[in-house]
């Protein structure tokens, strides 16, 4: 042990983090001994190089999603957009892109966007700040964005227009490298305008599926040095607000790419579509046939070891509507399904439109929209390790839809974005949530 600092009410408890030396335990106790909260911490902040520098971790209450704030405790400032995007970069922080200010309706259906933004925002987690990253060439919304090596983070389609020109679709692509401060629009547009698409990265490469119109029956793999050189893909059936993954087959070690449900002109789809990389090229390898029927805006996470699909909640029909609430599995062989799929947990609440995250082998949905049609603010969290697992439930401080949540690099799940609903008003949400997704509260 480091050093314990004993005060009337509270011990703080620092030592070194379990089987990692770079890093370091700080743990909060009651003064009857009780654990009240804990976190990890980078061990350079208290090295004995620097004896002089300030000790900072953010102490996460057990089984609590807190908002984020600053090292005063004031409440981070940000004020959430409906189809915005956060992607991690290499040095820990999170670029916010995007998006559009909330104008009424549902945020996971067709929602009213009073207009589209061109912000980048960068959120610096050790401080809990929010800062002024630059400004998109064009205004997005449900877009994507992906980051294909460590300082680059392509922006790919979405609505470029405000309302008085309508919702158009974009193929242009703009690139960030986060390592030398520049936006700039890459000479390779898509080769078809993408909006309400799902996309997904591998081999410094970038998937685009779906999407609204004629992009619907299609997909791509756009590469920053040539665009999508290997054409369009057939996507059967045609659909947008599908749900993207990429896991690599562990036996031909090649990127195996999933598209999950969606919505197809007045209903949903039921297929999880199978494509693999060979070759250069992306090359279909059937679809597997959803357990839950047709859904659409589900969470989906694939993995190669194991080789797995799972697919959580979603919504039965188009529009945001018949929330869905079971979690299933389907294990994966080289030559297609070999397990069928078997239900691993209940959600504790139907839900479509999730902030969803997997993290150290579990899967996290927070928030979202249920059965009354209003925002949700449970908080499931589901070990895949375990089988027939155990669901641990936490709570937003506010209810809130349509949000994006991001794994941080002492995971710590960030959420932001989406709407919010407080005293009965539906409103952009405000503000960001994070908290550490333990099913045990003295789990390290």
């Amino acid at each position: 042990m480091l050093e314990t600092v004993v005060t009337s009410s509270s011990a703080v408890r620092v030592s070194p983090f379990a089987g990692q030396a770079t890093r370091f335990r700080v743990e909060l106790y009651s003064a009857d001994g009780k654990q009240q909260a804990w976190a990890e911490t980078p061990a350079s902040l208290i090295g004995q190089t620097e004896p002089d520098r300030e000790l900072w971790a953010f102490l996460m209450p057990p089984g609590k999603v807190v908002s984020v704030v600053d090292k005063s405790g004031v409440a981070a400032k940000f004020s959430g957009r409906v189809g915005m995007t956060a992607s991690r970069i290499s040095t820990g922080e999170v670029l916010f892109v995007g998006g559009a200010d909330y104008g009424g309706g549902s945020p996971c259906g067709s929602a009213s966007m009073n207009k589209s933004s061109n912000a980048i925002d960068r959120f610096d987690p050790v401080d809990g700040t929010v800062t002024e990253f630059g400004k998109l060439g064009h205004p997005r919304s449900f877009h994507t964005a992906q980051a294909i090596s460590l300082a680059k983070v392509a922006v790919a389609g979405g609505y470029v227009a405000g309302p008085s020109q309508g919702a158009v679709a974009s193929d242009s692509v703009e690139l960030i490298r986060t390592d030398m401060g520049s936006i700039r629009p890459s000479p390779h547009p898509l080769l078809v305008a993408r909006a309400r698409h799902c996309s997904a990265t591998f081999q410094g490469k970038m998937v685009l599926a779906g999407g609204v119109g004629k992009a619907g029956s299609t997909l791509e793999l756009w590469d920053p040095a040539v665009g999508s050189s290997g054409g369009l893909v057939s996507l059967s059936p045609a659909r947008h607000s599908a749900s993207c993954a990429v896991a690599i087959d562990p036996v031909s070690e090649s990127p195996t790419v999933f598209v999950a449900g969606g919505e197809s002109a007045n209903s949903t789809v039921n297929t999880v579509n199978l494509f693999a990389y060979l070759d250069g090229q992306l090359q279909s390898k059937g679809t597997l046939t959803m357990p839950s029927g047709p859904a659409s805006r589900m969470f989906l996470y694939a993995s190669g070891q194991p080789f797995q699909v799972v697919v959580a909640g979603g919504f039965g029909s188009p529009g945001g509507g018949q929330p869905l609430g079971d979690v299933f599995r389907h294990w994966l062989s080289t030559h297609g399904p070999s397990v069928g799929w078997q239900k691993i947990a209940s959600l504790s609440s139907e839900r479509g439109c999730a902030a969803g995250v997997a993290v150290n082998g579990k899967i996290v949905l927070a928030g979202g929209m249920g059965v009354s049609g209003e925002p949700l603010a449970g908080v499931d969290i589901v070990d895949l390790q375990q089988g027939e697992t155990p669901l641990f439930k936490a709570s937003l401080p506010l209810p809130r839809a349509g949000a994006v949540a991001v794994a941080l690099d002492n995971g710590v799940i960030l959420m932001v974005g989406g709407v919010q609903l407080q005293g009965g008003v539906a409103a952009s949400g405000q503000g960001l949530y994070w908290f550490l997704p333990t099913l045990d509260p003295n789990e390290p």
